[in-house]
């Protein structure tokens, strides 16, 4: 069976409580010449704190309940975890296997969860491909990484998990001390920091230094005539993608998006449907996780 099996839409899932032992012998001969629901393609069976998935064949799928033809082992209770978590949308395949890697889940097993809406699916063996998110903090969360997780989560999208790599503006900063500071533009929680200036609202020129990209660079000498002394803030410059699908943001990109390698570069001001095309160039990039091995 595929790794990163999520049933969708999740209607075709039910849950059943079982007072016997969930082995494959008890599954099949619970099932077996039973009628379904004509949506139904997978049964969970609980029991206590144990659970089993199985695959149910019908005879036909024209009348509202369908007699069950054969049925397959998807997983059996020593490879399969059940979890009451209602932040997760178990429609979101990408949501469910974050949730198995939070957990450490291992690639051969299961999980069940009960989740958004208590709405139940499953993820069965895990295998994500993971691509890491670089950005910077302020705003939180980062505007990169949250809104990947949108497109993500909105879009028919493989199960992917999004790893965050992100630097943090003050910490960059925090060895100036009193001396003034320009950022590139007005950030809520950059505010509270006294000696901050904004490039943006063309302050009066000061001492100061520039906390910003090759961008901000150039607008800064646009409007005084001169160079200031720097602290780099592009991420191209401050990460190393070391050869994992990545994906960042430069302002020195516009319009469309760019491929380096396995990074995918968007426009600082990126809309959704451009962080879309780049996740999806970034997944061709990869083949897809092995599906051979038996349940």
């Amino acid at each position: 069976m595929n790794a990163n099996l999520v049933p969708l839409p999740y209607s075709r899932i039910a849950v059943q409580h079982a007072d016997f032992a969930l082995n494959e012998t008890e599954l099949r001969s619970f099932l077996r010449g039973k009628q379904a629901w004509f949506e139904t393609d997978y049964v969970v069976f609980r029991r206590g704190d144990a659970c089993a998935v199985t695959e149910v064949q019908k005879a036909d799928r024209e009348d509202l309940f369908c007699k069950i033809t054969d049925v397959s082992v998807v997983s059996l209770p020593n490879a399969s975890r059940w979890i009451d978590d209602f932040t997760v949308d178990t429609g979101n395949p990408s949501a469910l296997a974050e949730k198995a890697r939070a957990l450490g889940i291992a690639p051969s097993e299961t999980l069940v969860v009960n989740g958004l809406y208590e709405h139940v699916n499953f993820i069965h063996r895990p295998q994500p491909v993971v691509i890491d998110v670089f950005d910077l903090s302020p705003p939180e969360p980062p505007r990169l990484l949250d809104m990947a997780r949108r497109v993500l989560g909105n879009r028919n999208f493989p199960a992917v998990v999004l790893n965050p790599r992100i630097q943090s503006i003050p910490e960059m900063v925090r060895h100036l001390g009193d001396k003034p500071i320009l950022f590139p533009c007005g950030i809520s929680q950059l505010k509270a920091m006294a000696t901050a200036y904004y490039l943006d609202e063309r302050p009066s020129r000061q001492d100061w230094v520039l906390v910003g990209c090759e961008r901000s660079r150039q607008v800064h000498r646009h409007i005084y005539g001169d160079e200031p002394p720097r602290i780099e803030l592009c991420p191209k410059r401050l990460f190393a993608a070391d050869g994992a699908l990545a994906l960042m943001r430069c302002c020195m990109v516009e319009k469309t998006f760019k491929l380096s390698g396995y990074v995918a570069i968007v426009p600082w001001g990126v809309e959704l449907s451009l962080i879309e095309d780049a996740l999806r160039a970034l997944l061709d990039l990869r083949p897809p996780p092995s599906s051979a091995s038996s349940r």
